[in-house]
């Protein structure tokens, strides 16, 4: 899977009231990707817990219609 060196994680999360949930597409090490349907669910923050791993590089987008 390419997971024992960095790697790079990359998320789409798409939430609006016409979706009536969240749509979270997860991209892992530029190969896998986990698409996931959350009904009901709004997100309104991310956060990171790095003790056992290290963070950087970390960019916010905002998407485009």
């Amino acid at each position: 899977m390419g997971t024992d060196k960095p790697f790079s994680v990359r998320m789409l999360i798409k939430s609006n009231a016409k979706l009536g949930g969240t749509l979270i597409d997860r991209e892992i090490a530029g190969l896998n990707t986990m698409i996931t349907y959350r009904n009901a669910f709004t997100m309104d923050r991310m956060n990171f817990h790095p003790e056992q791993i290290r963070i950087k590089n970390v960019r916010i987008m905002k998407m485009r219609n």
